[in-house]
């Protein structure tokens, strides 16, 4: 119980972070992304026909990996720092739509 009430008067303090990325080498992340966006399916698997009102998708994903600068920057300092991650890009594809990168995550 009293772990409860502490919480409940414990006042957090607003702070500002601002977070700047530049990607080193866009284009050729560009390419690769793209490959599987214009990736050609097989228009008969997996679009067969499933109960009523559900829809078949295709995903498709790559991985890339990326480099690039990175600041962060808040009131009390500022860090900045060079990087490389890898990404996984994902597209989706239903019956009626083109293929559409509908998310990303990094890897590391």
């Amino acid at each position: 119980m009293k772990n409860s009430e502490n919480k409940k008067n414990m006042q957090f303090e607003k702070k500002t972070l601002q977070v700047s990325v530049s990607l080193l080498e866009q284009n050729m992340m560009v390419n690769i992304i793209e490959r599987i966006v214009d990736k050609q399916y097989n228009n008969n698997y997996p679009f067969q026909k499933i109960q009523p009102n559900w829809n078949t998708i295709q995903t498709t994903s790559i991985e890339a990996y990326a480099n690039g600068d990175i600041s962060i920057s808040s009131e009390m300092e500022s860090i900045d720092m060079y990087f490389v991650s890898s990404f996984i890009f994902t597209c989706i594809k239903d019956r009626d739509s083109k293929n559409m990168i509908s998310w990303s995550s990094s890897l590391s």
